[in-house]
């Protein structure tokens, strides 16, 4: 998406559309999937934060860190679902690497982090350096942030596997798994991926198998990608 879309959906969100660009947004939410899903979930984002923005006082902050982490993950998943669907109808053999590829996509952070001042700025940076993919730079940001401001252990384990410390990255993935973390279907699913990656195809089949019986969002998606390595 070009920087003229980024800025049409932060004025829509701002409501400073002018008169002429009314017209231009709408055709790109009606024609455009990749801008309809960004504003989607830009506005999926603010409805929340300010969902949380009215906790009680008493718990304010407490609630407002667990909100704000469920949304990265609920961000993370949409997007992913998203951008992978129309994969679904698609039936060529591929080798392993290639399957990778055709799954894989790094689950983003806070969209756009609009209006979330609350949100220390080590935090923000973290993401900014993740979503330009540098790992390496961004799991040591990740590192540095402590688990009382947010639990980064599902970013820091992708980065992990990006930078090919795949035996780390399954060791961070059995955590969030064996604590039955928030982000346990999410660490299940890019388990899976990182032994696909790696060639260990009979562990991937045996994780995306279960996914695919249990109530996962993945559910779909590892049956698919089942359908593909038996082919």
């Amino acid at each position: 998406m070009n920087t003229e879309q980024e800025i049409l959906i932060k004025k829509f969100v701002t409501k400073t559309l002018t008169n002429e660009e009314i017209p231009v947004f709408k055709d790109f939410y009606k024609h455009n999937s990749e801008f309809k899903s960004e504003t989607d979930i830009t506005l999926e984002m603010i409805i929340a934060l300010n969902a949380a923005h009215k906790l009680n006082a008493g718990n304010q902050k407490k609630k407002l860190k667990l909100r704000i982490y469920t949304w990265v993950a609920a961000a993370a998943s949409i997007v992913l679902l998203i951008s992978i669907w129309f994969l679904f109808s698609q039936k060529t053999a591929m080798d392993n690497q290639k399957l990778f590829t055709q799954f894989y996509k790094m689950p983003s952070g806070i969209e756009k982090k609009l209006g979330v001042e609350s949100i220390e700025k080590s935090i923000f940076h973290a993401f900014e350096t993740y979503e330009k993919k540098l790992f390496a730079q961004a799991f040591t940001e990740f590192s540095a942030i402590p688990d009382s401001a947010m639990d980064m252990r599902l970013f820091k384990a992708i980065c992990l596997m990006e930078i090919k410390k795949e035996n780390e990255a399954i060791i961070v993935f059995d955590s969030l798994i064996k604590e039955n973390h928030i982000n346990r279907n999410d660490a299940e699913w890019y388990k899976g991926l990182t032994y696909l990656k790696t060639g260990k195809i009979i562990q991937a089949k045996e994780i995306f198998t279960g996914i695919s019986k249990s109530s996962s969002q993945y559910k779909m998606m590892a049956k698919k990608i089942l359908d593909e390595m038996d082919e």
